[in-house]
Order: C-alpha cells, then sequence, then structure tokens
C-alpha cells in the first residue's frame, strides 16, 4: 500500500519517534507504525497520565516510552519525528516544523485527488455527513473520515482505486499540510481556537490551507459573504474551477443562492430549484451547508433525483440544533456544539418560541458583544449562564439593567436546568446553546451535550419532588 510505504520512507533510518496526543488518532497512528515496525521503540506524550494503564491493558508492547503529565512537551525538541495528533496546541513551543507529520499531510499526499475536503468554523461536520449521504447513494466507494470522528489511518484496509473521500477537515489537520484536495470547500471563518493559536490571522491561515496548495484544474467551493472569506479568498485561490455560494446578494454571480424560500442552483447553464421547506434540519446557517453539498454533488453529476431525496430525509447530527422531546410541556434543544458567539446567534434565529437560554463555557478570549446585543433585543425572557464565560455575560449584562430579561447564573449543569424548567413558559422552548468550548467542565461537547440530555429527562421525571 502507497501510505505504508510512505510513512515508512519516512521514519525508516529514525531512531526517536513521538506520538504527541494518544487519542483516536493517535492510537491509530500506532497501530499503523507497529504494523510497519515490529519492535522499533515508539515514544508517546500526552497530558493525561491514565494513559499508561490504558495503553498497558490494550497492548503488550514493551517497546514504548511514556512522557505523561503537565511537563509532556518538555523533551519535544528531542525528537526525531513527531506523529502530532490534531488536539495538540504548539503555540508556546519551539520545534522544527520539518520534524512534524500528521496522518492528514501523509494522506494528502498519496489521496489528494481523490478527497472533498470540507472545512469552516461552524457546519463542517453537518456539510460533511449530508454530502457523505449523497455520495454513497450514487457511488459504490465512498468513505467519510477525519474530524466527524474516524482517523483517516483507521480505513486504510477499506481503500480501493475507487474510493471517494468525504474529509471533515480542523484548522488542526490543516495547520501542517503541504498539499490541499482536488475539492476543497470553506464554509466560513469565525474567531475560534483563539487559546490554540497564536493570532486569530494563524488560525485563518490554517483554514486557507484547503485552498493554498491546490492546481489550475482543482475544484474550490466556498461561501461569498463571510467576511474573512470575501476578503482573503484571492490570496489563497490557484483553481480555475471556482464554486461560490450566497445568502445575501450578487445572486447571478454564484453557482448557488437563496431566494424567496428556495435554493437555487446554477452548474454551467443548468439551473434548478429546491424548496427550503423540504430541508428537515433548522435555520440559515443550515441552507448554507446543504448549499455546499448541492454544489460539489453537482459537480460530480450526481443525478438531481437523488440529491433531492437525501436532503429531504437529512435531519442533522446530534448536538447541533438537536430537539429531543417534549418534557412537562416545554421543549428542549441541544445545541452544545455551540463553541462561539456566531453559532449561538444563529441558534436563536432557527428556532421559535424560545423563552430561556443557557449559555456558558470556557473563557478563550473571544469577543461576545454581539451576543449580549443580539440577546438583549431577543424575545427570550430567561438566560441562564454557567462557567467561566457565563459569569462575564451575566456580569455584562446585569450592569445594562435590560427590561424585561431575567437573569441566572448557575455553577452546575444541573441547576440550570431545573432553573428553566422552573421558569420557562409551557409550550415555549428551552435552548442550550453554550457558545463556548466545553473542556474545563467536560470532555468535549458531546460529553456536554449527553449530560445536559440525561440531566433533562432524570429532572422532568422527579420534577414534583423537585419544585
Amino acid at each position: 500500500m502507497k501510505i505504508l510505504n510512505l510513512i515508512k520512507s519516512k521514519i525508516s533510518n529514525k531512531d526517536k519517534i513521538l506520538i504527541l496526543g494518544f487519542g483516536k488518532e493517535g492510537i491509530s497512528t500506532y497501530k499503523v507504525i507497529r504494523k510497519i515496525f515490529l519492535f522499533k521503540k515508539i515514544f508517546i506524550a500526552d497530558f493525561n497520565k491514565k494513559i499508561e494503564p490504558f495503553f498497558n491493558k490494550n497492548f503488550f508492547d514493551k517497546n514504548v516510552v511514556f512522557f505523561l503529565g503537565e511537563n509532556y512537551l518538555k523533551e519535544i525538541s528531542n525528537f526525531d519525528i513527531i506523529f502530532k495528533s490534531p488536539g495538540i496546541s504548539l503555540k508556546n513551543i519551539k520545534i522544527n516544523e520539518k520534524k512534524i507529520l500528521t496522518q492528514t499531510q501523509l494522506f494528502f499526499e498519496i489521496y489528494k485527488e481523490k478527497i472533498i475536503g470540507i472545512t469552516g468554523t461552524k457546519g463542517k461536520s453537518t456539510t460533511s455527513q449530508l454530502t457523505f449521504n449523497i455520495f454513497k447513494n450514487y457511488f459504490s466507494d465512498v468513505l467519510l473520515v477525519g474530524n466527524i470522528g474516524i482517523p483517516v489511518f483507521d480505513v486504510l484496509n477499506k481503500i480501493t482505486d475507487k474510493t471517494i473521500f468525504i474529509y471533515e477537515l480542523s484548522s488542526h489537520q490543516l495547520e501542517f499540510v503541504e498539499n490541499s484536495p482536488k475539492y476543497s470547500i470553506l464554509l466560513n471563518i469565525y474567531k475560534e481556537h483563539l487559546d490554540f493559536y497564536k493570532s486569530y490571522l494563524e488560525y485563518q491561515n490554517a483554514k486557507f490551507n484547503i485552498f493554498k496548495f491546490q492546481k489550475k484544474f482543482d475544484f474550490s467551493i466556498y461561501y461569498a459573504d463571510n467576511e474573512i472569506i470575501k476578503n482573503r479568498i484571492s490570496n489563497f485561490i490557484k483553481a480555475e474551477n471556482k464554486y461560490s455560494f450566497t445568502t445575501e446578494n450578487n445572486f447571478s454571480k454564484k453557482n448557488a443562492y437563496f431566494k424567496e424560500k428556495k435554493i437555487y442552483l446554477k452548474i454551467n447553464t443548468e439551473l434548478k430549484k429546491f424548496k427550503t421547506s423540504d430541508i428537515k434540519i433548522p435555520g440559515i446557517h443550515n441552507i448554507k451547508n446543504v448549499m455546499a453539498s448541492l454544489i460539489i454533488s453537482k459537480i460530480f453529476n450526481i443525478p438531481y433525483e437523488i440529491i433531492k431525496k437525501e436532503i429531504k430525509s437529512f435531519s442533522g447530527l446530534p448536538h447541533r440544533l438537536e430537539y429531543f422531546g417534549k418534557f412537562n410541556e416545554i421543549s428542549f434543544y441541544n445545541d452544545s456544539i455551540s463553541t462561539i458567539p456566531e453559532s449561538t446567534i444563529a441558534a436563536i434565529l432557527s428556532i421559535k418560541r424560545v423563552n430561556s437560554i443557557i449559555i456558558g463555557g470556557m473563557d478563550r478570549g473571544i469577543d461576545y458583544s454581539n451576543l449580549i446585543n443580539f440577546l438583549k433585543n431577543s424575545e427570550i425572557e430567561n438566560i441562564i449562564f454557567i462557567d467561566e464565560t457565563g459569569k462575564k455575560l451575566y456580569s455584562e449584562m446585569k450592569q445594562k439593567f435590560i427590561k424585561n430579561k431575567f437573569l441566572y447564573m448557575s455553577d452546575n449543569l444541573k441547576k440550570c436546568v431545573e432553573i428553566a424548567f422552573k421558569k420557562t413558559k409551557k409550550n415555549h422552548n428551552v435552548l442550550f446553546s453554550p457558545g463556548a468550548s466545553s473542556y474545563n467542565m467536560f470532555k468535549n461537547f458531546e460529553e456536554r451535550g449527553n449530560v445536559f440530555k440525561n440531566t433533562v429527562k432524570n429532572l422532568a421525571f422527579f420534577e414534583k419532588k423537585i419544585f
């Protein structure tokens, strides 16, 4: 297999090989390296001290050395090759970048012609899943990989000459690439991961890497109304096949646009219409995601009826404006994926009759002034705050003495849900859209969303005893 030969060529003459980060991707990297080199010493570095007992329980391998805990990055400069996992930030570490390898970097080197790469601050998982659903119902060999939760090294034994990859890409996966996918989609760029990068500009540049190394006859697809994309796209796009979509203006110049509750798709001379009432997933942001899927599907000449059928049946992914039930005459929506204020605003615009909202999470230095102004002018009566950003927003909004708003501060999610049950009007909605990272209270946004849903269900069952 070509990629195994590539990995072998990169590390065969190297003595000190480090796997940096031992989550899903780190584990799959270890398995592939060990498959190629049965006895080569491998070093593993991670903040999590529980990795060593986990490893010893699941792998019998005495040729592994661990660097775990707070100082796990201390020896990093001493290694010949560093297989970096996406979740590890090197912003304060001086390192020769030529030593860094990533799964995405290696995969692009071999398979870039067969990859549909999808990135964006928000919407990339939804767009990747929808695109995969469409493609798998027309082509016989399609794989969904990447940031969606499937490391590419985990699918190596499934690859054939006909395989098409739908590759969800985070900025972390794109940061060190030296190639770009033949088919690249950029949905949006907003302030995010400011704790991970030295600057917002560095984060933007990582995103634009999806276009940066494309060739003349590759395909670039992007949302034309995003400010950062609009202002910087010309510095990165090299492909002649450029496709854009809009929800705001310049309809005649775009390949997909939204007008009068319809999506208009124009590829070459063909114009197709799609009723947005047929889209199950709510919100204008999801209309944009659908547009991206429509464009790439038609570039691949997938029949319109197949595309339409899959879009109509797609109900979205967990933790993304997920309606999960009506409890005690109150409906609950889980939008735990929301980690920036823009996504919380989009969620509020997407759901009618929101009477209570739960907001807050880890503070990463993001500006929340637009969200504060939006909440001030919204119809939401009960605003329930939690965690670091919750404290900041609570303090700022309380100082403004906003009329017709009831503000509550809580130190845990259970109390937030209790307040929501107690204060929300019957036959109205509660929206959990944190607008901030989950990491200081939860393992990830999935865990946070599941805790929220389980808390709602448990408190609904015992409501009479609680209130």
